[in-house]
């Protein structure tokens, strides 16, 4: 009967939790993107995320993966660091925050970046200027790379488009 009651407590415990978590992801869905509401299964991996479990977000294109780090990366501060191949889009996604949360500071990180453009990004990601991070896969082989990411918290690591990872090596 003891374990029972511990067991129930701690239960009550873990929803409290999410309930509170639930509640300031909503508030920053709605400041930062104007939303009122999350999309099907959104909320339900922003609160694994913030509880500190693994998590798998299968959802279609358009349904709102990238929400599901950027509030928990906004919530949780340290540098969320999202791993993509999708290089054409990283530039759309970091100019894409900026308009629409004015707010979150990000940077991408490719191959295709200039010797300044890539200086820049690394001063501003060890700064603590970029809150999030969209970098190619190739680039965790760099020196400089490793050297950055060594200086900074890194809170959460995202792999977008993870079909690609057997590709990845």
């Amino acid at each position: 009967a003891v374990v029972q009651l511990l067991r129930d407590a701690a239960e009550r415990a873990r929803q409290a939790r999410a309930a509170e978590c639930g509640g300031r992801a909503r508030a920053a869905l709605q400041e930062l993107f104007g939303y009122p509401t999350f999309r099907a299964g959104q909320l339900e991996i922003i609160q694994a995320v913030m509880a500190g479990r693994d998590c798998l977000g299968v959802m279609p294109t358009g349904a709102g993966k990238s929400v599901t780090y950027q509030i928990p990366a906004r919530l949780l501060g340290g540098t969320t660091l999202v791993v993509s191949p999708l290089i054409a889009l990283m530039k759309d996604q970091v100019d894409n925050l900026a308009i629409k949360t004015n707010m979150l500071a990000a940077g991408a990180l490719s191959g295709l970046l200039t010797p300044p453009e890539r200086g820049e990004t690394l001063d501003r990601v060890r700064l603590g200027q970029a809150a999030i991070l969209l970098i190619s896969p190739e680039q965790l082989r760099s020196v400089s790379v490793r050297g950055v990411l060594k200086q900074r918290e890194v809170g959460l690591w995202v792999l977008d488009e993870a079909h690609c990872v057997s590709k990845w090596g």
